[in-house]
């Protein structure tokens, strides 16, 4: 059947359809008990379910010309969809559309994940011409990642190492190594850099730059060095705490019961609350070292 045919309720729910709607749908596979209007939103300019459904509207559906026709069958609407142009030609400009606008999201999520790199990622190709340039190079360079497309890549270099550069570019198949890159002030800074060849269908397409701030990367390393020896510190002063503590509450205890006993008049009573004294003295001190263990 080269007819598309959808049956609905009054509320224009689905209720049944045909694998021919499926192929006209925004929204393959049309489910029973889904809106009409979520497989085909551009009939909410024709229909009115609450007036004559009996009519016949050549529809444009995604690029697709369509007879489109409803009739009322009891409680039920019938849909019918039939084509009003070629159909071939219709369904594969529909199937080139969407994969371009598949094609649109894979590139806009490859751009967020590019951006999301803390290392600079810059693309370009065999004359030179830069073709993508992520937000850390952006960030670190000091250009716009979207005016710069198409500007030289060697314009990125320090002058005296775009000899190593030119090596790099001319490795057959990855180099490592390292060179100053040149921020658009002026400054240089050292990176370590990866200059990758990439190929498709064996031919050379493009050449990948991944590179790294020298310096950015040792301040890197040596905070989270510290923030280890941080954690370590809080760690140790914690179990030391906690083993100090517990005699200290003993010491403290046993010297309230003692004063008890004795009475203000006792000839030791004086030396008993200087031993407890110091001990919740050392109380504060423990309770303030578990203080900086939990911040650490």
């Amino acid at each position: 059947m080269d007819q598309a045919l959808v049956l609905t309720d009054c509320s224009l729910n689905v209720i049944a359809s045909n694998v021919e709607a499926d192929k006209l749908s925004a929204q393959p596979p049309i489910r029973k008990g889904s809106s009409l209007l979520q497989h085909f939103p551009e009939l909410s300019d024709y229909l009115d379910p609450c007036e004559k459904l009996e009519v016949m509207e050549v529809v444009d559906l995604d690029g697709i010309r369509t007879c489109v026709r409803a009739i009322p069958v009891g409680e039920m609407v019938a849909f019918l969809f039939r084509y009003a142009s070629h159909r071939a030609l219709d369904l594969e400009r529909r199937k080139s559309r969407r994969i371009g606008r598949r094609l649109r999201v894979s590139q806009h999520y490859l751009k967020l994940l590019l951006d999301a790199s803390p290392s600079m990622v810059i693309s370009f190709d065999g004359r030179g011409k830069i073709i993508s340039f992520n937000r850390t190079a952006g960030n670190l360079l000091g250009y716009d990642p979207l005016r710069i497309i198409g500007r030289p890549v060697s314009m990125l270099v320090a002058a005296e190492d775009r000899g190593t550069f030119r090596e790099a570019i001319a490795a057959p198949e990855r180099w490592f190594g390292s060179f100053n890159m040149q921020r658009s002030d002026g400054g240089t800074f050292l990176t370590e850099a990866w200059c990758i060849l990439v190929h498709l269908e064996d031919r050379d397409v493009a050449h990948l730059l991944i590179a790294n701030d020298i310096d950015e990367m040792h301040r890197m390393r040596t905070s989270l060095i510290q923030s280890q020896k941080m954690g370590f510190m809080g760690e140790l002063l914690c179990a030391l705490a906690h083993q100090l503590n517990n005699p200290l509450v003993g010491v403290v205890n046993l010297a309230d019961l003692v004063l008890n006993e004795m009475g203000p008049a006792h000839r030791y009573y004086r030396d008993v609350s200087l031993i407890r004294q110091a001990g919740a003295t050392c109380q504060e001190t423990v309770a303030g070292l578990l203080r900086f263990a939990r911040r650490s």
